[in-house]
C-alpha cells in the first residue's frame, strides 16, 4: 500500500524467498477526476488517491546493488557457533565420562 509521504520510497517483491527490489513509490491525487472515482467532489472516494511504482529509469542501479551484511548478523552467526560448539563439547565430554 502506498500513502501520502512515500514517495520515493522502495517497492519489494519476494522472489525465490528473497527480498527484491522493484521500483520506486510515486504517490499522487486526482481530485475527483481518476478512474473509478464515485463524484467528482474531494471526499477522499476510490479513485482519488494513487500511487504506482516506476522502474525502467532504476533498472540500472537496482541491478548494481550488493547486499552487505550488517555487524549483528556476524555476531549472530558467532554466538550460534559457540553455542553449537559448547553443546557438542558437552556431550563429548558426557559420553567420555
Amino acid at each position: 500500500m502506498i500513502a501520502s509521504g512515500d514517495s520515493g520510497g522502495p517497492s519489494f517483491i519476494i522472489e525465490g524467498g528473497e527480498f527484491k527490489l522493484v521500483g520506486v513509490h510515486s504517490f499522487g491525487a486526482t481530485f475527483g477526476l481518476g478512474f473509478g472515482d464515485i463524484d467528482n467532489d474531494l471526499n477522499s472516494s476510490f479513485g482519488e488517491l494513487g500511487g504506482d511504482t516506476y522502474l525502467l529509469p532504476n533498472a540500472d542501479w537496482i541491478a548494481s546493488i550488493t547486499a552487505v551484511p550488517e555487524p549483528e548478523t556476524y555476531l549472530m552467526l558467532l554466538t550460534g557457533l559457540f553455542a553449537i560448539g559448547t553443546i557438542v563439547r558437552r556431550r563429548k565430554n558426557q559420553h567420555s565420562a
